[in-house]
C-alpha cells in the first residue's frame, strides 16, 4: 500500500503566538510501493492542483502558513490515486474559556431546476438570514425567526446555473457558504429534485478558519475546569468532577475514594492549582461566595475557607512561593490580589487596580506572576510582580474587541496574550520580558475560531 507522510510528524502543524506571521517547513515523504514511478501534486486552500514531485519514492519540502490547508495527492503513472494527505494547522496557546457558539450545521440542501430548499440548525436559539447569488443575477434573501432549526426556500431561479448560498446566524462568527447548481427542466417533463451533500464552510471573504489548541501548563497557571479537570501532582494525577447539583467529587489522588465528595455546592468554573504535594481548589459557591480548600494526600480533612469576596466577575490563579496567587475582579471592577495557602485571614486582599472586566495570570516557573486584565471596552493592561513581591506599574497593551483572554509564558523571555472576541475572532500579542527602548506592542488578528481543542 502506498504511503504519504510528513516529517516532522505533527499534523496539524503547531504554531505559537510569536510565530503566527511565519511559515513552517514540512517535509512530505512518499512511496508508491510499486515498481513504477508516481506523481505527487499539491493543492493549497482548495485551489488547483500543482505538480510537487515525481518518482517511486521521494520527499519534498513545503512551507505552511497558519490557517492554511494543503492537500497532497499521490497518483500512479496512469492517474490512479494511491494516497492522499491533508495538512492542517493549529495555534497553541493557554486555554481560553468560551461561551457556546452559534455554529451553523447545514443538514439538508435540496436543489431543483428552478429552486433551492435549505434546512440548517444552530447551537443556540437565534435568528438567521440566507442569501443566494449568481453573477449577473439579482440576489435573493430570506430570514428565519429565533430558534435552533431553520429553513429557507428560493424559487424562480435560472435553470442549469451556478449559485452561491451564504448563511448568517445572529451573533455568529461569520457567514457560511456553499455552492449549488440548479437542474434542467426536460421538455414536457417534470424536473427531478436532488439532495446536495457537500461541505458548507466559513466564507473566506469574511474570515479565516482557525483551530486553537489550549495547552495546559500547571507550572504557570491553575487549571480552570467548567465541570471536570485533571492536574498532575507528585503523588499522581488529581481528577475532579462537578455534578449537576454542584457537588465536587474527587478521584485519582493517592488514598482518595473514587467519587469522594470534597465540597460544594459550587458553580461551574472552579480552579485547580498544584501546591506542594497537593492542590488548592478555588471556586465560587452557588450563593456567590469565593472559597478555597487545600487537598493534601497526607490529610483526611478538607476544610473550605471563605476568602472574603462575593460575586467576583473573574478569577485567575497561578502557583507562587508560599501558596497560590489568586487574582479577582470584584463585582465593581476592582482588581484584588492575594497569596492563598492553607490558613489565611479574610482581610489580606491587596488592591492592585480598578475598572476591569476580566483577569488572567501566569507565573513563569511559579514566580513573578504577570497579571493581564481587560476592561469592558476591550483595553488590555499588564502588571508584573517581582520576586520580592513588589508590583510594577500598569502597562497598556492596546485594545481589542471585548471577549475572553488568556495569558501564558511562551518562553522564559516571551509573554503571550490571546483574546477571543464575542464574534470568535482571535487576536494575539507577544511581549518580551524586558522590552528594549522604543518597543511597541501590536495585536495580530490571526483568524476566526472554527475548532477548539482544550
Amino acid at each position: 500500500m502506498a504511503t504519504l507522510t510528513v516529517s516532522p510528524a505533527d499534523n496539524p502543524v503547531a504554531f505559537v503566538p510569536s510565530g503566527v506571521r511565519e511559515t513552517r517547513p514540512v517535509t512530505v515523504v512518499w512511496d508508491t510501493e510499486l515498481l513504477s514511478s508516481g506523481r505527487l501534486s499539491r493543492r493549497v486552500d482548495g485551489g488547483g492542483d500543482e505538480p510537487f514531485g515525481a518518482g517511486r519514492t521521494g520527499s519534498a519540502v513545503t512551507e505552511v502558513a497558519l490557517n492554511q490547508t494543503q492537500t497532497f495527492t499521490l497518483r500512479s503513472g496512469v492517474g490512479q490515486v494511491l494516497a492522499t494527505l491533508v495538512l492542517t494547522t493549529v495555534l497553541e496557546t493557554a486555554p481560553v474559556a468560551l461561551a457556546p457558539t452559534q455554529r451553523i450545521d447545514v443538514s439538508r440542501a435540496v436543489v431543483g431546476a428552478e429552486s433551492v430548499h435549505l434546512r440548517w440548525s444552530t447551537a443556540l436559539p437565534v435568528a438567521c438570514w440566507a442569501e443566494i447569488t449568481a453573477p449577473g443575477r439579482r440576489p435573493g434573501f430570506a430570514g428565519t425567526d429565533r430558534g435552533t432549526v431553520h429553513q429557507a426556500r428560493f424559487d424562480g431561479l435560472d435553470q442549469d446555473a451556478d449559485y452561491t448560498v451564504r448563511l448568517l446566524a445572529e451573533g455568529a462568527a461569520g457567514r457560511y457558504l456553499g455552492a449549488v447548481h440548479t437542474g434542467h427542466r426536460p421538455s414536457g417533463g417534470r424536473p427531478a429534485s436532488r439532495e446536495v451533500a457537500g461541505s458548507w464552510m466559513p466564507d473566506p471573504e469574511v474570515f479565516r478558519r482557525l483551530r486553537l489548541r489550549g495547552v495546559v501548563d500547571v507550572g504557570q497557571s491553575g487549571v480552570v475546569a467548567d465541570r471536570s479537570g485533571t492536574v498532575p501532582t507528585p503523588t499522581g494525577p488529581v481528577e475532579l468532577h462537578l455534578s449537576a447539583d454542584g457537588e465536587l467529587r474527587m478521584a485519582g489522588m493517592s488514598g482518595a475514594t473514587a467519587g469522594q465528595v470534597v465540597g460544594g455546592p459550587l458553580r461551574p468554573g472552579f480552579h485547580i492549582c498544584p501546591v506542594g504535594s497537593g492542590v488548592l481548589l478555588v471556586g465560587v459557591t452557588t450563593g456567590g461566595e469565593l472559597v478555597s480548600c487545600l487537598l493534601d494526600p497526607g490529610r483526611d480533612d478538607c476544610t473550605w475557607r471563605r476568602l472574603g469576596v462575593r460575586e467576583p466577575r473573574s478569577v485567575a490563579t497561578a502557583p507562587c512561593p508560599g501558596g497560590v496567587q489568586v487574582v479577582v475582579v470584584t463585582h465593581d471592577g476592582g482588581v484584588r490580589s492575594r497569596v492563598v495557602s492553607d490558613a489565611v485571614a479574610e482581610d489580606s486582599w491587596e488592591s492592585i487596580g480598578e475598572g476591569a472586566a476580566s483577569v488572567a495570570v501566569a507565573a513563569y516557573g511559579g514566580v513573578e506572576p504577570a497579571v493581564v486584565v481587560a476592561t469592558p471596552d476591550g483595553a488590555v493592561r499588564l502588571r508584573n510582580r517581582s520576586a520580592d513581591r513588589a508590583w510594577g506599574a500598569w502597562i497598556g497593551l492596546g485594545s481589542v474587541e471585548p471577549g475572553r483572554h488568556a495569558v501564558h509564558w511562551e518562553s522564559e523571555h516571551c509573554l503571550a496574550v490571546t483574546t477571543v472576541d464575542d464574534d470568535h475572532a482571535v487576536h494575539v500579542l507577544t511581549r518580551p520580558r524586558s522590552p528594549g527602548p522604543g518597543h511597541r506592542t501590536a495585536w495580530v488578528s490571526v483568524g476566526t475560531l472554527s475548532a477548539l481543542e482544550q
